[in-house]
């Protein structure tokens, strides 16, 4: 058992941000106990904003943040990452640790999005960004270096197919 002291994470959003005013960020109020497994770290973070106007949920700037275990904000992607923003990780690329993260839409009914993996460096600087081929847009689901030249990463990408032999009607109902 470890001598630090439980964290907790709970999520509250929306207050300003003092060095940036322009910036609403959301503000993390840690209160779920976390075991002394838990490594003291930083904590990726990419909230959004899905509730109706006026109902006080959510942040008010959806988008990819960077907090202490101690719930100070590191950084804020509000602006230069998209709102639509997922699956935001550390990996090591070419030597150096470098962030990922999905940009792009979500189809919310099917549970999967469209869009691109952006590459930022260890100073959260732009390096790349990783689409699909053959004009075949990113789900946000995974992405994964898995050596200094290639990636993998979810492709959906629908085919109409008869599946009447199998049960379903035309309009793919069973």
């Amino acid at each position: 058992m470890s001598d630090r002291p439980a964290k907790r994470i709970c999520v509250s959003a929306n207050l300003a941000y003092k060095l940036r005013p322009d910036l609403a960020v959301p503000i993390l109020n840690i209160t779920i106990p976390v075991t002394s497994d838990a490594a003291d770290g930083l904590i990726f973070f990419t909230p959004e904003s899905t509730y109706v106007d006026n109902t006080n949920h959510g942040p008010v700037q959806s988008g990819p943040y960077i907090f202490t275990d101690q719930g100070e904000l590191v950084w804020s992607g509000f602006g230069f990452i998209g709102p639509r923003s997922e699956n935001f990780q550390v990996h090591t690329y070419r030597g150096q640790q470098v962030l990922s993260i999905f940009e792009g839409s979500h189809n919310s009914p099917m549970g999967h999005g469209h869009g691109r993996t952006t590459i930022l460096d260890n100073r959260h600087r732009y390096l790349n960004q990783i689409k699909g081929g053959g004009h075949k847009l990113a789900d946000q689901h995974e992405f994964l270096f898995f050596d200094d030249n290639s990636a993998v990463f979810t492709i959906f990408d629908p085919e109409i197919r008869d599946l009447t032999s199998y049960g379903a009607t035309s309009d793919g109902q069973q």
